[in-house]
């Protein structure tokens, strides 16, 4: 598969070092609105340099890797199905639900394939803890927690802090995707939405790059808290804030009648299990080479790994046919959800979702070096 990138921001270097890594893909150009990126990518990497419109038009180019920024997600993904290509896309899909289910009747009508980021959760420590779920080791499990929170974008060092306080952008744009993806992915369809937000300082102040210090007007929501309940009435408070100092209670806990199952943080690639089966009692889990990849054990060596993985489970299914896991119909159900969630924090209302999506497959390491060059 023959792929042009749209966006040549930090992340496009985590997929170039990445995609090699695995069989039946090449990058064959870059582009960019701010044509200074996209020479600094193609002339550390020796890719082409197109502008935008000749990416589209290009006959070599039969997929695009969108990593433009999140507000830009919908406009170029339009685009690039209209120009007749598969299109993979960072997430989120978009910022509505009713722009990602356009992508989505796009990509059907062009018969074209539609995949979107994350992917964290195809990683071990997620598809290990979804084996202990189906297992019923922890009994009937009726309810979970997720919680993602720390300082926001000044805790991620992102290169424009300012613009993640936009509006419309803010943690459940940034980091919702993560978690409903990895609750969907563990527990399926969400069926309502109910939530709180909040924004705790209209101002804020950070340190850029260089040190110097930013002073920014807040204009999103901060903190949401909200009662998710899935199609097999499972329930799960989730909690994302960008108003948090400590970041070490972001997790994913799960509890049933005979036991505990806590998850690391679901934006991460790799982290702990602990498991407890009786009050107190918590210990690791040993980890299952069912699921764990050698050399890729730490956060930094899974992030570089993993990079690209369901992008290039994406073009197996395109190749050989078959469903793959990080799908229009899971990046379209994450998209509802979130404006669920927000819309349901702005006007107190218990929303039902419109679209269903079952787990994706579990991915196991066999799976995983099937996709290896």
């Amino acid at each position: 598969m023959r792929i042009g990138i749209i966006g040549c921001g930090a992340i496009s270097e985590s997929y170039i070092q990445s995609l090699p890594r695995f069989r039946g893909m090449e990058i064959n150009a870059c582009a960019d609105l701010n044509r200074g990126m996209a020479e600094r990518l193609s002339n550390a990497y020796g890719i082409r340099r197109l502008t935008v419109t000749d990416l589209l038009q290009a006959p070599d180019v039969d997929l695009v890797l969108n990593l433009t920024s999140a507000d830009a997600h919908y406009a170029v993904g339009r685009e690039v199905l209209l120009a007749g290509k598969h299109l993979y896309s960072e997430k989120p899909l978009a910022l509505t639900f009713e722009q990602a289910r356009t992508l989505q009747d796009l990509a059907v009508k062009h018969r074209r394939g539609l995949g979107v980021a994350p992917d964290t959760f195809l990683t071990a420590p997620y598809q290990q803890a979804r084996a202990i779920l189906e297992s019923g080791q922890l009994g009937k499990v009726s309810f979970a927690t997720c919680r993602v929170m720390n300082r926001g974008a000044e805790s991620r060092r992102h290169p424009h802090i300012d613009t993640q306080y936009y509006e419309g952008q803010g943690p459940l744009v940034h980091q919702g995707p993560y978690c409903i993806s990895t609750l969907v992915s563990l527990f399926g369809a969400v069926q309502r939405v109910s939530a709180l937000s909040l924004r705790s300082e209209p101002v804020r102040r950070a340190r850029d790059g260089n040190g110097e210090e930013l002073v920014f007007d807040v204009k999103c929501q901060t903190t949401y808290q909200a009662l998710l309940v899935f199609e097999n009435e499972l329930h799960v408070s989730l909690t994302l804030s960008w108003d948090v100092w400590s970041e070490g209670s972001s997790a994913i806990e799960i509890f049933g009648t005979q036991g505990a199952l806590k998850l690391p943080d679901p934006s991460n690639y790799t982290g702990a299990l602990e498991l407890s089966m009786s009050p107190g009692g918590a210990q690791q889990v040993r980890d299952d080479e069912s699921f764990y990849v050698a050399g890729a054990t730490t956060q930094k060596q899974a992030e570089d790994f993993y990079r690209g993985l369901a992008l290039a489970d994406m073009i197996r299914a395109l190749r050989e046919g078959g469903a793959y896991r990080c799908s229009d119909f899971l990046g379209v159900h994450v998209v509802e959800v979130l404006e669920a969630i927000d819309q349901a924090a702005q006007d107190g209302s218990v929303l039902e979702m419109k679209t269903g999506c079952i787990s994706p497959q579990q991915l196991t390491t066999i799976d995983v070096e099937d996709l290896l060059a």
